[in-house]
């Protein structure tokens, strides 16, 4: 074996914080008829529901988790100024949370977060193991974003969107027309 040959006793070298959301049980819970057959109602609120529904057809230690939020604050839905927030709010998302979804696709787990026509959709999948913390550390640190200096990150996603938006008219027809498909179909859509 060949050896470097460098001095690493001055070098300043950082290890990886441990990856917390590497799952460590992968046993299948057991079949539930009750909670398999159709979606059950678990909790319900004034302006939300929580649903569950358990997959006993493919026996993997997996789950899909997903949350809508439907906010009328901003006018997402009515406005084409709220449209373009929530893509920049997602857009910046997606850097603020660049270096976490790296450690949490290390542990195939997956987080996106898209803007629907009148609500925000984010959807968690992976191993049911480590999900509960997958999703509480992921809400953490949209949470932490309010405090976080992101005006070099907004910059930079406001000229990445600005490309994409102005690019969108070099794409083919049909694929514009794929991507148009449901704005065409809604009734008050923005775009």
């Amino acid at each position: 074996m060949m050896e470097p040959g460098l001095d690493l006793s001055r070098t300043n070298l950082g290890l990886p914080r441990p990856n917390i959301l590497i799952p460590k049980n992968f046993d299948i819970l057991p079949k539930n008829a009750e909670f398999s057959k159709k979606p059950t109602l678990l909790k319900q609120w004034p302006d939300a529901d929580l649903w569950y529904k358990k997959d006993d057809k493919f026996d993997r230690p997996k789950s899909d988790v997903s949350l809508k939020i439907y906010t009328k604050d901003c006018h997402l839905g009515e406005k084409p100024e709220a449209r373009v927030f929530a893509n920049m709010w997602t857009a910046i998302l997606g850097e603020h949370l660049r270096e976490f979804n790296y450690m949490a696709r290390c542990a195939n787990l997956s987080f996106s977060v898209s803007p629907l026509f009148d609500n925000i959709n984010f959807q968690w999948t992976g191993f049911n193991d480590s999900m509960p913390t997958y999703i509480e550390q992921s809400i953490s640190k949209i949470v932490e974003m309010k405090e976080a200096d992101l005006e070099k990150t907004f910059d930079q996603m406001k000229e990445k969107l600005l490309v994409d938006f102005n690019n969108f008219y070099f794409e083919q027809s049909y694929q514009q027309a794929f991507t148009m498909f449901d704005n065409v179909t809604l009734n008050a859509s923005v775009e």
